[in-house]
């Protein structure tokens, strides 16, 4: 069949060509047929000869430019590779009948090589992050279904190193079937892994931003507002469709000044940044300070420099930071310096008033706490008000200072004063302006002042001996009956150094075993009994020589020692109280405590310790203390005492009466004997008032079911009208005077016997 159509072919196409050869004139009409025949062959061989040639002649014209083609194609071929490479975009090929890819840097952008990766749909699903799965199934289906122009989605896959990348992969259908059913797709994967990246760390930077405390406001080169946070709107009480292209500056306030403003953006332009505390206006109209950072964003180009400005609002802050400063340096009181201000004017005046000198007046209000404890605290602080007003109405020069260091202790510093003569006549108008009453609350008040005084550089030429010598110029006024004023000398020196020396030795005397105890038995008149004994402590030193009591207990207060001492104390009389207990002498140990061991807190774990350890039951020990140890803080003293009450420790009251107690305090006190003290015994006999407050006491101890007991009993009359007036119990020379623990076995062994 093929052959007959191609010698069909082949007839036609050399009739053609006769027709074509006659109609061009080639062949005579004279020429008979066999002549027609012979040239209508040599003809023929003609035509078939240029037709081969002619197509010889375009085959190689096809062949070179197939080859052409092939080489440009490479050329493409190798310049897309390379632009691929070079912008790391992957290309696929999706023939969508078949399933198959055909795909083109995607495997190496997921770390994989192309024989790893097959040429199918299914593999990339595979890698693709479930949560992205649906989503870009979703855009596929709507494009291929012609929903949309082009199919674009981002999603993760898995790379082979086990981390997710993110992918851009966009794509559209460039061949369908004559029904329009799509069956070919091309497109090109593109890795955005770091670009998500940055615009993760960008959202997060934002959402920083928008949740900062701080104020935080972008603006351009002229100052106006591109962009703020929340923190601004709720400071400034402004929304931000309204401060947006405007200048930042409207908000600042006038209280500045247009010399400070020009200043910061003179600062600014050099510096590129600058920082401090500037004053500005909310939406309200209310001035607001706030701390505030600008600083020039850096750009590639000067052209359009940006600022970014960081403020946030210090206004109570800095109303805080100035009270904190108010109450580092002056007293709240009184309103005047404190100790630290004073010190630090005091320094000053040194330095500045070397040749005029100056000088310093210590004041304390003679019986102060006498007043506090009997009108209370309120009336004793209104107090020390008027004393501040008085002492700053009677400051002879401008430039002094009056200083209160704390009590009722005041100071003044008057430079320029340092003659004795104008010193003596500022003392004397100063205490004639105490004289007259102070009226407080319907209380008429009357006190005194004692007044020490020192000079620059006469006694001393620092801080710390010029205060050190004025107090002790107020201490030797103090000792001179109060309501005076005395002058640093050479007396108040020598004074000064045996309480130094006095302290000084005292350190070392407990491990130089230089102190001991000594007993005072407590009578029963009625049993003619011991009842107890009192442990008086006693101080032997050979550097010194005698010491009394007062003395170096006093300075014990003072250097802080009296606690060591006080548990020693206590140390030893519960041991001795113990070997009178084995030896069937229940008699409770009375020891004193002293105000800073009452004033601890942990008194009570203190004694309970010292009972343990000695094995002595409670009752045997009675703890003295004093009414002014009572008064100084009646809610803490009775917290303690009830501790040491229920522990089972007796409690007495020493020198009951020389203080101000108020019964109503009296009366909620766990304690359990009352002690008279001995200067209203000494003078029974001949003082009606003496005898009048001894029965006083006694009354009302047998009121309160308190014991009474009276010491410093060393006559016979005084016994006598201690028993009248109903007092069993006492101590003193009469019975017996202190003595040390062996005397003092042997006077129980005797008294014990008859």
């Amino acid at each position: 069949m093929m052959d007959i159509e191609k010698l069909a072919a082949d007839n036609n196409k050399k009739k053609s060509a006769l027709v074509l050869v006659g109609s061009l004139g080639f062949i005579p009409s004279a020429y008979s047929q066999e002549t027609l025949d012979y040239q209508n062959s040599g003809y023929l061989l003609l035509i078939l000869i240029l037709l081969a040639m002619l197509t010889l002649a375009f085959a190689w014209f096809r062949h070179r430019s197939h080859q052409r083609s092939l080489k440009q194609l490479e050329q493409s071929q190798e310049q897309l590779h390379w632009a691929l490479w070079g912008s790391g975009d992957g290309l696929w090929d999706w023939d969508i009948q078949s399933g198959t890819v055909n795909r083109r840097g995607i495997p190496e952008m997921l770390g994989y090589t192309p024989d790893e990766f097959q040429n199918t749909t299914a593999q990339l699903i595979q890698l693709m992050h479930p949560e992205d799965t649906d989503k870009v199934n979703l855009e596929v289906e709507r494009h291929l279904a012609g929903s949309t122009s082009h199919f674009e989605a981002e999603y993760r896959a898995l790379s082979k190193d086990g981390s997710w990348r993110w992918i851009l992969d966009k794509g559209k259908v460039v061949a369908r079937d004559q029904q329009g059913k799509p069956i070919r797709a091309a497109g090109t994967q593109t890795d955005i892994t770091e670009r998500k990246r940055a615009e993760e760390e960008l959202r997060l930077a934002a959402e920083v931003i928008q949740s900062m405390n701080e104020v935080v406001v972008l603006t351009d080169p002229t100052s106006n507002i591109r962009l703020v946070n929340h923190a601004f709107i709720r400071l400034m009480g402004q929304t931000e469709h309204k401060v947006l292209n405007r200048p930042l500056h409207r908000f600042f306030s006038a209280r500045h000044g247009k010399p400070f403003y020009q200043e910061l953006m003179s600062k600014l332009k050099k510096q590129r940044y600058w920082s401090g505390e500037l004053w500005q206006r909310t939406a309200s109209e209310q001035e607001i300070l706030t701390r505030v950072e600008i600083k020039q964003i850096e750009q590639f180009s000067d052209d359009h420099q940006y600022y970014v400005v960081i403020f946030s609002d210090i206004t109570e802050q800095k109303r805080a930071e100035d009270k904190l400063i108010y109450l580092a340096n002056y007293d709240t009181l009184t309103g005047l310096p404190n100790r630290a201000l004073f010190h630090q004017r005091l320094t000053d005046a040194i330095q500045d008033n070397a040749e005029t000198g100056f000088s310093l007046v210590n004041v304390d209000v003679d019986h102060f706490k006498h007043i506090n404890d009997s009108l209370g605290h309120r009336i004793g602080d209104q107090l020390l008000q008027r004393v501040a007003l008085i002492l700053k109405q009677n400051m002879p020069t401008s430039n002094g200072t009056v200083a209160r260091l704390g009590g009722d202790e005041f100071t003044l510093l008057m430079p320029g004063f340092r003659d004795k003569r104008q010193l003596k006549h500022f003392a004397r108008a100063l205490l004639e302006s105490f004289q007259h009453p102070i009226y407080i609350e319907q209380h008429e008040i009357t006190i005194s002042p004692s007044i020490g005084i020192s000079r620059y550089p006469n006694d001393g030429t620092d801080t710390i001996t010029l205060l050190k010598n004025t107090e002790s110029a107020l201490h030797f006024a103090k000792s001179n009956g109060r309501s005076n004023f005395q002058f640093y000398n050479e007396d108040i020196q020598t004074k000064t150094l045996r309480k130094l020396t006095v302290g000084n030795h005292l350190r070392k005397a407990l491990d130089r075993n230089e102190l001991e105890l000594v007993y005072q038995p407590k009578l029963n008149i009625n049993k003619n009994t011991i009842i107890g004994m009192e442990a008086l402590l006693r101080w032997h030193n050979t550097a010194i020589g005698a010491i009394e009591p007062d003395e170096f207990i006093a300075i014990a207060e003072e250097t802080g020692q009296v606690n060591e001492i006080g548990n020693w104390v206590l140390e030893e009389a519960c041991a001795q109280a113990r070997m009178w207990q084995l030896r069937n002498y229940n008699l409770p140990v009375s020891v004193n405590i002293s105000a800073r061991q009452f004033q601890q807190q942990s008194l009570y774990k203190t004694v309970a310790n010292v009972l343990a350890k000695n094995q002595l039951p409670p009752e045997l020990l009675e703890l003295e203390i004093t009414e002014t140890m009572l008064l100084d803080d009646p809610d803490s003293a009775i917290t303690t005492l009830n501790q040491l009450k229920e522990m089972g420790v007796r409690i007495a009251v020493d020198d009951f009466g020389t203080g101000y107690s108020s019964l109503s305090y009296l009366k909620k006190l766990p304690i359990n004997t009352l002690k008279i003290d001995k200067t209203f015994i000494q003078d029974l006999d001949t003082d009606t008032d003496d005898a009048a407050i001894a029965n006083a006491i006694i009354s009302l101890a047998k009121n309160l079911n308190l014991a009474v007991i009276a010491e410093g009993v060393e006559t016979h009359q005084q016994l006598e009208f201690l028993k009248q007036a109903g007092c069993h119990e006492i101590q003193g020379f009469l019975i017996s005077p202190p003595m040390t623990a062996q005397a003092s076995t042997l006077f129980i062994d005797d008294l014990t016997r008859r």
